[in-house]
């Protein structure tokens, strides 16, 4: 007697390499636990004219003793042979007769195996793959047909369904559209077939059949949020996809589009908005040529005025040019305005004030220069603007500038005379004053004691002569 434990052969069997081909679905097998013993039977299937069946998955086999169902056949697949094969089960040993039956499930027939009867013996091994039970049937001659399908664009797509098919029989073809793509119709090649992802027909002839798919296109929109047109383009899925240029819009940076853009076409309709940050611009508030206040202000916003400024003798009366409301998209800079706008006199070696006039803008100017004060080593040279007849609406500065002088050019005309000896003698007999109107008193002073005297217009004159050659 053998084992029946299932499960135990069901391992063996599949580490041996068999392959069940086909399932029961018209017998429902019996329970082994119910059963002590099984005899192993495999088994081939020949139609009416003695031919061996082909498609052995388009039948069920059953097997009987008496009209007791002991077990049903699958289709096996073993060391390259292809038969059927059943476990007759019993609660003996030997003795029973063990008869058959088949199912066409093809045409729905069930009609027993006429001529074919054995004797269950759960030891034998007669009937094996390469030495299979043959079973004959009164199946008639059935053809096999072809069918084929292939996607019109690889990769689009897959096809299935396909086969060999029994003739007359009913083939379902069902074609599914990969992502970016959609199913547009069955063709085979000269007449559109149908437009059904799901296409069935009954199987008369081979068949090569080409189901046709297409690229989704999709509308990608870029919202500039400018001003401008939004950027629309119609483009097939999975094609590079690239953003406009970067947007430019008054008062604000470009930041990028929300959401990313991908780098291909997605598989849908997809807007792009373009993102902005605000930019700031500076403002600065002057006072007598030095910043009073500054402020960096987003465009578009309100300009914060400062306190306003105030001057001694002065009225403050603005800011120019007038402060717009809100924020330009530039630099801006004002400058306080007043009642009042000084002239103001500056010695030009030191930076000194020498004096300051205030005066109404629009009215006439009655300043006068003021007495150039002494620099040492130096001489007064000229004033570095004229006094304005009106005065304006703004703060003037007139400055004093200096040269150096040369010793012994009393009358600073840049020469060392016999003139210059003549104004020293003149100073000395008091004709004219040491500090009179073009007297250059340090010139006149040649040997620098401080004094001016007889001796320093006989140095000049040797000087002229040549007698010397410097002081």
């Amino acid at each position: 007697m053998r084992s029946k434990n299932i499960r135990h052969l069901l391992a063996i069997v599949l580490a041996l390499g068999v392959t069940t081909l086909s399932a029961q679905t018209h017998w429902t097998a019996p329970s082994p636990s119910a059963y002590s013993n099984y005899m192993s039977i495999y088994y081939s299937l020949q139609d009416a004219s003695s031919t061996q069946v082909a498609h052995l998955e388009d039948y069920e086999v059953a097997a009987f003793v008496g009209t007791e169902l002991r077990g049903v056949g699958t289709v096996w697949s073993y060391g390259g042979i292809t038969c059927g094969h059943v476990n007759v089960y019993s609660n003996n040993s030997n003795g029973e007769t063990i008869t058959f039956k088949y199912y066409d499930t093809v045409n729905g027939e069930e009609a027993d195996i006429q001529g074919v009867s054995i004797s269950l013996d759960v030891s034998s091994t007669s009937y094996n793959p390469a030495s299979p039970l043959v079973l004959p049937t009164t199946i008639g001659q059935v053809l096999y047909y072809n069918v084929t399908a292939t996607p019109s664009i690889g990769g689009a797509g897959t096809v299935s369904g396909t086969g060999e098919k029994q003739e007359g029989t009913t083939a379902i073809l069902t074609a599914t559209a990969s992502p970016g793509y959609t199913f547009v119709k069955w063709t085979d090649g000269t007449n559109d077939l149908s437009t059904e992802s799901a296409y069935s027909f009954t199987v008369t002839k081979d068949v090569a059949l080409t189901a046709v798919f297409s690229l989704n296109h999709h509308t990608m929109t870029f919202v500039l949020g400018n001003g401008e047109d939004d950027v629309v383009n119609d483009q097939g899925y999975g094609t590079p996809l690239t953003a406009p240029s970067s947007p430019t819009r008054t008062g604000y940076t470009f930041t990028g589009w929300l959401p990313v853009v991908p780098v291909t076409v997605p598989d849908e309709d997809k807007t792009f908005t373009a993102q902005w940050t605000i930019n700031k611009y500076s403002v600065a508030f002057m006072v007598q040529g030095l910043s009073y206040a500054t402020r960096s202000v987003p465009y578009g916003t309100a300009i914060v005025l400062p306190t306003s400024p105030t001057l001694t003798g002065r009225t403050f009366q603005g800011w120019t040019p007038a402060v717009p409301a809100t924020m330009p998209a530039e630099a801006l800079t004002f400058t306080a305005t007043w009642d009042k706008y000084a002239i103001k006199f500056v010695n030009g070696v030191d930076g000194t004030t020498i004096s300051e006039v205030l005066c109404i803008p629009g009215e006439t100017v009655t300043a006068t220069y003021p007495t150039p004060p002494a620099v040492a080593g130096k001489k007064f040279a000229e004033w570095s603007a004229e006094i304005p007849a009106t005065m304006g609406n703004e703060d003037i500065t007139i400055v004093a500038n200096y040269s150096d002088f040369m010793r012994g050019d009393v009358d600073g005309d840049g020469e060392i005379k016999a003139i210059d000896a003549s104004l020293v003698l003149q100073i000395v007999a008091k004709i004219i004053a040491p500090d009179a109107p073009g007297i250059f008193f340090e010139a006149a002073d040649v040997d620098g004691d401080g004094e001016i005297k007889a001796i320093d217009a006989s140095l000049i004159l040797q000087y002229v002569a040549n007698i010397i050659s410097n002081f």
